[in-house]
């Protein structure tokens, strides 16, 4: 198997884990799925602490657009149509230089296309926008356990756990914890006790 095959089974394997988040988020009322499922990058560009006076009407329409790019990039990514996703997600980018889910997604977009070096770039860029990004963290716990830096891995993934923690995000939480006790993607590092320790929670 070569590499670019690895690394496009890793990232359909992400995929597949957030459709999974989100189909879990349905059973939820209408009204907070609906919050939801308009994606945590429109949350966050709804409770990102700017006044009208620090943010201009053009900035404004730019963050809402850039919100619903992304909305149509996991769309896009849901029927199997990657490459179209990913110019979605960087289009979001380009609208919204700091809007850290759309750079995490664009990461994932990368991945699935066998392009783990721009993947990396994406989610390191969505880190230095938000640290606390849980997706983020995440998919780059994911990225070191298939580059082998264990240690990176077990930080991110750690990292990714507390902040669902810290937010109260129970759901996403589950899933997540779930997504690490059934995925191939971590057969090798199973038996490590530093990734117990993870399920430990």
């Amino acid at each position: 198997m070569t590499m670019k095959r690895k690394w496009q089974i890793v990232a359909l394997s992400l995929v597949a884990f957030f459709c999974r988040v989100l189909l879990e988020l349905d059973a939820l009322p209408k009204r907070v799925a609906h919050w939801w499922q308009s994606t945590e990058v429109e949350r966050s560009a709804i409770e990102r602490p700017e006044t009208s006076d620090s943010l201009s009407v053009t900035k404004q329409v730019s963050v809402t657009a850039a919100a619903k790019m992304v909305s149509e990039g996991q769309g896009l990514m849901a029927r199997g149509r990657h490459r179209d996703a990913r110019d979605a997600f960087a289009r979001a980018t380009e609208l919204d230089e700091e809007n850290a889910f759309a750079w995490a997604n664009l990461g994932a977009a990368e991945m699935i296309l066998g392009e783990p070096s721009a993947a990396r770039r994406a989610y390191d860029v969505a880190l230095r926008a938000d640290r606390d990004n849980w997706l983020a963290l995440y998919n780059l716990g994911v990225y070191f356990v298939r580059t082998g830096d264990t240690r990176q891995a077990f930080q991110r993934l750690d990292d990714s756990l507390r902040v669902l923690e810290e937010q109260g995000s129970q759901k996403e939480l589950r899933a997540v914890l779930n997504d690490l006790e059934t995925s191939s993607t971590f057969s090798e590092v199973r038996n490590d006790p530093r990734f117990r320790n993870l399920l430990a929670r």
